[in-house]
């Protein structure tokens, strides 16, 4: 008798896993998920019309929930009465708010020395213009000793270099201008560029555009996830 009903229990169990693995039932799961998911947005819609006031009060996590649920497919908050437009504007949001984050998490120091205050800088300037017959050294050790500031002569040499440097005037064009340029050879001319944008992850997608300038139309247009130069020579 239990090997009877061990057997039956097996074929039971061996004819499940084999209707799971087949493609109706992951189609049937699939549309079970995107049901649930429909019906935990509206179940948050309803939360905020709960509330007294003519505008839905929509909790951050909830705009963030609807915001995500739109990102990875607007069907699933088509039964709700948010524009797409906010719904696009709360999952940028979230982008905006996760990349300032990660930004303010992985700060780190400027390498190199750090730059001279300007204070001392303004002293240094005014040191040699009261005093001419100064040199560098002596300009320095007077900073060091009365502001208690190590500066070295080559600090005080490049401070004056840059403060005695006159801005030198813009050369006058030569030949054809640039705007003359463009147009005469706008036939054979092309301009190629990447747009970033981001998925649903919060990951940067680069979409590279190459545009033809003589009937400004888009030529190519292709998206990935890392960008190379070997990848760009080959959609070229």
């Amino acid at each position: 008798m239990n090997f009877i009903f061990g057997t039956l229990m097996g074929l039971i169990v061996g004819i499940f896993i084999g209707t799971v693995h087949t493609r109706n039932a992951r189609r049937y799961w699939q549309w079970r998920l995107a049901r649930k998911l429909q019906l935990i947005a509206v179940r948050n819609e309803m939360k905020g019309y709960r509330h007294k006031r003519k505008r839905p009060m929509l909790k951050r996590w909830q705009k963030f929930l609807l915001g995500w649920l739109h990102s990875i497919s607007p069907t699933l908050t088509r039964y709700n009465n948010f524009r797409p437009e906010t719904l696009v504007g709360w999952h940028r949001r979230f982008v905006k708010r996760w990349w300032l984050m990660l930004v303010v998490a992985g700060k780190r120091r400027v390498a190199g020395r750090p730059r001279i205050d300007p204070t001392v800088e303004k002293i240094i300037i005014d040191i040699k213009a009261e005093n001419p017959s100064y040199g560098t050294k002596r300009i320095s050790f007077m900073v060091t000793q009365q502001l208690g500031m190590a500066v070295s002569q080559t600090t005080v040499r490049n401070i004056l270099k840059r403060q005695q440097r006159q801005p030198s005037k813009p050369a006058a064009p030569k030949g054809q201008r640039w705007k003359d340029f463009l147009k005469n050879h706008r036939h054979v001319m092309a301009s190629m560029d990447f747009k970033v944008t981001f998925d649903w992850r919060a990951r940067p997608l680069y979409i590279f555009n190459v545009i033809d300038h003589h009937r400004r139309e888009l030529v190519v247009c292709r998206a990935t996830y890392n960008p190379s130069s070997d990848w760009v020579a080959q959609q070229i």
